[in-house]
């Protein structure tokens, strides 16, 4: 059912960026081991230049890299550029974060002298070499402590977050006690309790590191549990612990379970099934998507079958484009143009085809619009700063007080007089003695109107605005929500 993976490599060398991005998505998923496509987008970068090139290595951070590739970013990073173009300071710097994840043997001390190394990435560069010398014992004695310092374990900075990587990367390097870890996994419920949340994320991202099939059920169950918006960390912890998992086993139980799954939960399955790599899991895709009816779940189903390049997905999706059907936010504004990127890859036409590709490349893909920001500015927020931005909205605590006392005041006012207006006062505890009737008729009628949004919410599977080339989910929405 999927193309061949030598044809998707061959769209990573393709004249248009948004072609050569999208062919990296596919590849760029939890436990890849191909060591062969890092090269062909080095190539591409050489071929087409580094202007715009900073979202195809943001894109790639994690793949697997060789001694060539290493050698690539280090005489990159060894050359004298001007950072204070935003895309070139994103280039230089998702370089040097490649090399904060190459492998370790192939890494030297000295590499953090070099020219374009950020200094800010110093630190944690030097830590991951010294992290490589620790035993067992010592790995989990500071991954204890770092849980413990820990401020915030439902959003945490990105700083924080790739430490946390870090120390478990250190574990993961120990299989032996792979049994040791799956033991404390399964004794989840029995010893959970609040304040060791950041405890078990570690524990779930060892499950995934360590491939640890046997977790796999757990895994889903606990999955059916993060029903709320502040649950959202633990979802993506779990989802990509069943992503880096990964095979058909981790297909197979979703499948098992996707009858009588929740809303919540069907979506976060599809979710998974966007970074699984086999052709069962695109036929799944497909099964799912036929049967479907809430517009949100199709819209990851639609998502997980375009990334997974199913060729007999377009036409279904060139449908619903063509009836109107209306999707939520961002993602009805690029579905056209993810149809048109996958549906070249694949190297498939359809009558429209010609006609929505000079569309799309004309608006740059749907992010035309988008500001770039610097990667750095995010990547370096600690939990501390990260706080700092948010109470940033209140000038301080007396005005806090007051706005919260003002707001609740005017709350329970409007509560009544709807109560009252709707004539359900007395069963929801208002007293219409408490005022007159002269009063009451006073009164003007509440006007019961649908909230809506000044700004058009982002769609988890929307490119960032960040400009950073990831999907929304993947990348800001953490922060987003926690600010909200």
């Amino acid at each position: 059912m999927r193309i061949p993976e030598s044809k998707i490599k061959e769209a990573l060398l393709h004249e248009e960026e948004e072609i050569r991005l999208r062919a990296t998505v596919y590849f760029a998923v939890p436990g890849q081991t191909d060591e062969s496509i890092l090269p062909l987008i080095i190539q591409a970068i050489e071929k087409y230049g580094r202007d715009t090139s900073f979202s195809l290595l943001r894109q790639a951070e994690e793949l697997p890299q060789t001694e060539d590739t290493v050698k690539w970013l280090t005489a990159e990073l060894s050359e004298e550029v001007d950072l204070d173009d935003v895309r070139i300071d994103n280039l230089y710097f998702s370089a040097a974060l490649m090399l904060c994840n190459a492998p370790v043997e192939l890494l030297s001390a000295e590499m953090v002298d070099l020219p374009g190394f950020p200094e800010e990435l110093r630190e944690e560069f030097l830590e991951r070499l010294e992290m490589a010398t620790w035993d067992w014992d010592r790995c989990w004695s500071e991954l204890e402590e770092y849980e413990d310092g820990i401020d915030d374990f439902y959003f945490p900075s990105e700083y924080a977050v790739y430490r946390r990587g870090r120390l478990v990367e250190a574990l993961a390097r120990y299989p032996e006690h792979a049994d040791d870890i799956f033991r404390m996994f399964r004794e989840f419920d029995e010893q959970y309790e609040d304040g060791t949340e950041a405890y078990w994320f570690s524990i779930i991202e060892l499950v995934g590191r360590m491939k640890i099939e046997e977790a796999v059920p757990r895994l889903i169950a606990l999955l059916g549990e993060t029903e709320t918006e502040w649950e959202q960390y633990d979802e993506d912890v779990l989802q990509t612990a069943l992503q880096t998992i990964g095979g058909d086993i981790v297909v197979r139980e979703i499948a098992r379970h996707w009858p009588d799954a929740s809303d919540h939960l069907r979506t976060s399955f599809a979710s998974v099934l966007e970074d699984i790599r086999t052709d069962l899991a695109a036929e799944k895709c497909m099964e799912f998507l036929v049967s479907e009816k809430r517009r949100d779940i199709r819209e990851s189903l639609i998502e997980a079958a375009l990334d997974n390049l199913v060729p007999e997905a377009i036409e279904p999706i060139r449908q619903i484009l063509l009836d109107g059907q209306s999707f939520s936010g961002f993602f009805g504004v690029i579905l056209r143009y993810h149809l048109v990127s996958a549906a070249t890859i694949m190297q498939a036409k359809f009558p429209e085809y010609e006609q929505w590709y000079t569309k799309a490349a004309t608006d740059c893909w749907g992010c035309a619009d988008l500001d770039e920001e610097r990667i750095r500015d995010e990547y370096l927020l600690t939990d501390d700063d990260q706080h700092e931005d948010w109470e940033d909205e209140w000038d301080d605590d007396e005005d806090d007080g007051w706005y919260r006392a003002h707001f609740a005041e005017a709350a329970h006012e409007t509560s009544r007089r709807l109560a009252r207006q709707i004539g359900l006062e007395s069963m929801l505890g208002y007293d219409r003695d408490d005022e007159s009737a002269e009063e009451q008729s006073d009164e003007e009628p509440l006007a019961i109107i649908p909230i809506r949004r000044d700004e058009e919410k982002v769609g988890r599977n929307a490119p960032c605005p960040c400009g950073s080339g990831k999907k929304y989910k993947k990348c800001c929405m953490r922060k987003q929500g926690a600010g909200d």
